[in-house]
């Protein structure tokens, strides 16, 4: 594993990172009305990173700093008031990876679309962003999301992780296409870590924490777990369910204890 990883993910290779920048897409849903009590209870559980905006982390420095490992989101496009998530038209590169290193960024993420207007723009930001990550020695995620017609075709996952994988991402955000076959194509063809993304809440505790093993199961490397950490009644111990499956090998029973 690429060393620079080492910032973000354990010994064993793998990650829990939540994701909290989603108001741009939902508005704000709910479980992130108060960031600071959102972002205690993540470290609480045991979180490896948190994956953020700029403007959270620059707000919520002195209670992350030394906590728990910040990447910042340096990208976007139109808010939900404009367009709907995944169609977008225009993709910027909006902060540079030092704005980021400024105010507290051990990791760097950008979306790489494909298949919509946007993927032009993304591409070439992917690249751009991936040279000042080489640069600064600092690892970049590539979220890596095909048109969504094709969010959980496993063929399309694993071509859109592949290609963001070639324009410089060290690690890759993606769909979870939802079979341990489909996560395996991926992970069989992209020569970095893999992590799944939760998406929307999961109808259960259990449902979340069984995509997370399938995950595993696959080859993946762990999990960008928003809404299925936040929305929950109870952030901190989503989160310690997750972290004992990922790295302490518990099952999805066991890791349930956590919740009750």
């Amino acid at each position: 594993m690429n060393s620079r990883l080492n910032r973000i993910f354990r010994s064993d290779g793998r990650a829990v990172i939540v994701p909290i920048d989603h108001s741009m897409a939902v508005s704000l849903p709910q479980g992130w009305e108060n960031p600071g009590k959102t972002l205690a209870a993540i470290i609480e559980g045991g979180a490896d990173a948190i994956m953020t905006t700029y403007g959270i982390a620059k707000h919520f420095r002195p209670l992350l700093r030394g906590k728990i490992p910040v990447i910042v989101r340096v990208d976007g496009g139109p808010s939900f008031f404009s367009e709907e998530w995944g169609s977008f038209t225009r993709w910027s590169q909006l902060y540079s990876v030092e704005d980021a290193l400024r105010i507290g960024a051990e990791g760097i993420i950008v979306m790489t679309w494909f298949g919509i207007p946007a993927e032009v723009d993304s591409i070439e930001i992917t690249a751009r962003v991936a040279t000042e990550c080489e640069r600064w020695q600092v690892p970049l995620a590539g979220e890596a999301i095909p048109h969504p017609s094709k969010w959980f075709d496993a063929e399309a996952l694993a071509a859109a992780a592949r290609i963001s994988t070639e324009y410089g991402a060290d690690f890759i955000k993606t769909h979870n296409p939802g079979s341990v076959e489909g996560i395996r194509r991926i992970t069989s063809v992209c020569p970095v870590p893999v992590l799944t993304a939760g998406g929307a809440r999961a109808h259960s505790p259990r449902e979340a924490l069984e995509a997370a093993e399938h995950m595993l199961q696959g080859g993946g490397a762990g999990v960008f777990y928003g809404r299925n950490v936040w929305e929950h009644p109870d952030p901190a111990a989503m989160t310690r369910a997750l972290v004992r499956l990922l790295h302490e090998n518990a099952t999805v029973e066991q890791a349930l204890q956590e919740l009750r």
